[in-house]
C-alpha cells in the first residue's frame, strides 16, 4: 500500500472521530481491551447505561457551540469529549449536548462537567462523576464510587461498595446503599436511606435525616445543622456524634447493649428515653452530661455538642 493510500485511510479515520456544533452524533467503538471511559460535557444532559456488548456507542446531539466531539482509544482508555469555546459567556441561550452513551458494565467510567445534568447506571467497576451545577442521578453502581456536584441535587439508589458523595449546596438523597458510605454537605439536606455497615456523615449547616440497618460504625459530624436518626446498633458497634448547635435526636430500633457518654457544653440539654438514668447539671456552668450502660455494654455512643440538644429514645 502506498504512502498516499496509507495518509487518506488516517485522514478518513481521524475525520470519523470529530463531529462538530449541533451535529446528530451516532458513533460506536470497540472496547478492544479498555478498562475506562473518560467522558467531558460541560452542559446539557447525558444519559450513561450500560451495553450488552462490547461496544462503546454514543447517540444524540452535540452542544450548539461545540468546538469540535472526539472519540477515541488512548491506551486502554476511551475518550469522548465535547470541546467547547474557553470564553464561557458565548455559551448563554444555547442548547447544550444530549448524548446517550452505552458502555460494557465492566468497564470503570469517569464523567466531568460544568452544567451537565447527568443519570448513571448499571457499572461494576466504579465510577467518578463530578459536575459544577449539574444533577446526577445515579444507580445500582458497585466498587469504588466517587460522586461530587457543587450546587447541584445528588439522587442515588442502590450503590454498593466504598461510597463517597458529596455536594456543597445542593440537595442529597441515598437509598438502599450497602457498604461503605460517606456522605459531604455544607449547606445541603442529606437523606439516606440506607443498608451500610459503616456510614459517616459530614455537614455544616445541612439537616441530617437517616434511615439505617444494623451498623458497625457511625459517625455523624455537623457544625448547626440537625439530626434525625433511627438505626439498630450490631454487638461492638460505634456510634459517635458531635456538634456546635446542631441538634441529635437518635431512635434505636433494638434493645441497645452499648457505654454511653453524653455531654453538651453550653445550655444544650440531655433527653435519655431509653433508661431512667438521667442528665447531671453543672453547678456553675449551663452543662450536661450522663454516662451510662445497657446490656453487656459491649458497644459505644459517645455525644457532645456545644449548645445543640441531644435525645435518645426507642422506636
Amino acid at each position: 500500500m502506498s504512502n498516499v493510500i496509507k495518509l487518506v485511510l488516517l485522514l478518513m479515520a481521524l475525520v470519523s472521530t470529530i463531529s462538530y456544533a449541533g451535529d446528530s452524533v451516532n458513533k460506536t467503538l470497540a472496547l478492544n481491551g479498555a478498562s475506562k471511559v473518560v467522558i467531558e460535557n460541560q452542559r446539557g444532559k447525558v444519559n450513561i447505561i450500560e451495553s450488552n456488548d462490547e461496544n462503546v456507542s454514543v447517540q444524540g446531539e452535540l452542544d450548539d457551540k461545540a468546538q469540535a466531539f472526539i472519540f477515541e482509544h488512548s491506551g486502554a482508555t476511551i475518550i469522548i469529549k465535547v470541546e467547547m469555546p474557553n470564553n464561557q459567556r458565548s455559551w448563554r441561550n444555547d442548547n447544550g449536548s444530549n448524548l446517550t452513551i452505552k458502555i460494557p458494565n465492566h468497564v470503570r467510567v469517569s464523567f466531568s462537567g460544568v452544567s451537565s445534568d447527568v443519570n448513571i447506571e448499571g457499572f461494576k467497576q466504579g465510577v467518578d462523576i463530578k459536575t459544577v451545577s449539574g444533577e446526577i442521578t445515579a444507580s445500582h453502581l458497585n466498587n469504588i464510587i466517587d460522586i461530587n456536584s457543587i450546587s447541584g441535587d445528588i439522587e442515588s439508589k442502590a450503590l454498593s461498595g466504598k461510597i463517597q458523595i458529596s455536594t456543597v449546596s445542593g440537595d442529597l438523597e441515598d437509598k438502599n446503599s450497602s457498604g461503605r458510605v460517606f456522605i459531604k454537605s455544607v449547606s445541603g439536606g442529606v437523606r439516606s436511606k440506607s443498608n451500610a455497615s459503616e456510614i459517616l456523615v459530614e455537614t455544616v449547616s445541612g439537616d441530617i435525616d437517616l434511615k439505617l440497618a444494623a451498623v458497625d460504625e457511625l459517625d455523624i459530624s455537623t457544625v448547626s445543622g440537625d439530626n434525625q436518626t433511627y438505626l439498630s446498633l450490631n454487638e461492638n458497634g460505634s456510634v459517635k456524634l458531635s456538634s456546635v448547635s446542631g441538634d441529635f435526636d437518635i431512635k434505636f430500633a433494638n434493645n441497645i447493649e452499648a457505654n454511653f457518654r453524653l455531654k453538651t457544653n453550653a445550655g444544650g440539654s440531655i433527653e435519655n428515653m431509653l433508661t431512667l438514668d438521667k442528665a447531671e447539671r453543672g453547678k456553675y456552668t449551663p452543662n450536661e452530661k450522663l454516662n451510662f450502660t445497657t446490656g453487656n455494654g459491649n458497644g459505644s455512643v459517645k455525644a457532645t455538642t456545644v449548645s445543640g440538644d441531644i435525645k435518645l429514645s426507642k422506636l
